[in-house]
């Protein structure tokens, strides 16, 4: 039998021939120095650092095999942080959100770790408790979960260790950069409570869940669409397409005199308005409710009483109710 493994945070490979071969240390990355894959020491006994395939074999191993055989998730959490940014001389930026003592060794590991390849690569480090213990190359935040302003497509990999974070995970994903990593160690219940079934995962033996999702412009779009401001904009694209639907549908009302089609414009036209009304101080024009309001107002009257005269002021409010809608898509 022969292949990588973990075990006690460090990972092996094993084959009949050579036995055991410690691969990595999660645990101490830098004063181990049997950790060949990241560094040796040359004659002079200075540590020299350089990629080696095997950092490529052990993520491919995390992701494929490790929920066989981890036995604590911190270690793959080191490995694929570690990926992100070992051997890449330009800049990087970590957010570390959670508990300051569950990961204290991953943020230590990295910490020393990512000056080495950029003398500007930092960890921002968010978290509610207090920070007794602190490390160079970090930016320690004062600030909540819950008040943070996640800025917007800033960090190149996230990790967080907290599931009170996750509530917030649409503002954490859009703070991510396209391309970029997305890592959480969570409860294995988190999954189903969240509702993030399109996370890879990974789990161990002591209860842990380790959720994966490698940022793209589809998963940029998917949670922006989960914000505020997302659901805003699809509320405004919507406002646009009932009236182009409604548009449409004019000359037939006309042509053939049918109340019933009639009747479902106007509906229409009153959810148009409603939407208007729930995201009014949101529009950039102060009088699309009121020119909603005269379009839907002017929709009855021709129900009442089908005249020309009454027929031209639809298609007049209408004209220039659409043209205040097209605003609203270049708004966007």
């Amino acid at each position: 039998m022969s292949g990588v493994f973990c075990e006690d945070l460090k990972f092996y490979f094993a084959d009949a021939k050579r036995g055991k071969l410690l691969l990595a240390d999660t645990g101490d990355f830098i004063n181990n120095v049997s950790c060949a894959l990241f560094h040796y020491l040359d004659k002079n006994h200075n540590t020299v650092y350089q990629m080696r395939d095997n950092l490529k074999n052990l993520t491919e191993y995390v992701q494929r095999d490790a929920s066989n055989s981890m036995k604590h998730i911190g270690a793959a959490l080191v490995i694929l942080a570690l990926k992100e940014f070992f051997g890449k001389t330009c800049l990087r930026r970590i957010l570390y959100v959670g508990d300051q003592h569950r990961l204290t060794r991953v943020v230590e590991s990295i910490s020393k770790m990512m000056p080495i390849f950029h003398e500007e690569n930092k960890i921002y480090i968010l978290s509610n408790q207090s920070c007794e213990t602190r490390f160079d190359n970090c930016e320690y935040i004062s600030s909540s979960y819950k008040e943070y302003p996640f800025p917007s497509k800033f960090f190149d990999l996230v990790v967080v260790s907290d599931e009170a974070v996750l509530s917030r995970m649409p503002d954490i994903m859009l703070s991510i950069k396209r391309g970029g990593l997305f890592l959480a160690v969570v409860p294995l219940g988190v999954k189903a409570k969240y509702n993030i079934s399109a996370f890879d995962s990974l789990n161990d033996d002591v209860g842990n869940r380790l959720l994966l999702k490698r940022v793209t412009n589809e998963c940029h779009n998917l949670f922006f669409n989960a914000t505020d401001k997302g659901k805003i904009e699809q509320q405004k694209k919507l406002i646009s397409y009932i009236y182009d639907e409604v548009g449409g549908a004019l000359v037939e009302i006309q042509n053939d005199n049918n109340k019933e089609q009639l009747d479902a414009v106007i509906e229409q036209a009153k959810l148009a308005e409603n939407i208007i009304l729930n995201i009014y101080e949101y529009l950039f024009n102060d009088d699309i409710k009121y020119l909603a309001n005269r379009f839907k107002e002017s929709l009855i009257e021709y129900r009442l009483h089908s005249t020309d005269d009454r027929y031209k002021k639809v298609l007049d409010s209408y004209l220039v109710l659409h043209d205040v809608c097209l605003g609203c898509d270049e708004a966007r």
